[in-house]
């Protein structure tokens, strides 16, 4: 008896289709955190799973990418220059 995979959630099937390089650093968390989530329920067939975890990586990327251009910015607008990590208040 062969078990057939229920439809993926069309909800999913977007956010596969998503170019991260048009979001901006909200939507790529966003998308990213719902992916995770999806992907938590272990409920997915294992080429949708993959599908998701690749898209999953293009999206850390994104952000990661505009974090470092947000660090980047921050550190030419300081006045003397000098670098000030983040996490200091």
């Amino acid at each position: 008896m062969t078990t057939v995979s229920p439809e993926p959630d069309p909800s999913l099937l977007a956010l596969l289709d998503v170019d991260p390089a048009e979001l901006d650093f909200e939507r790529a968390a966003a998308a990213l955190d719902q992916l995770a989530k999806r992907m938590e329920q272990d409920d997915l067939p294992l080429e949708l799973s993959v599908r998701c975890y690749a898209a999953g990586v293009k999206l850390a990327a994104r952000c990661r990418e505009l974090l470092d251009a947000a660090e980047r910015t921050v550190t030419q607008l300081m006045d003397d220059g000098s670098e000030v990590p983040f996490d200091d208040r």
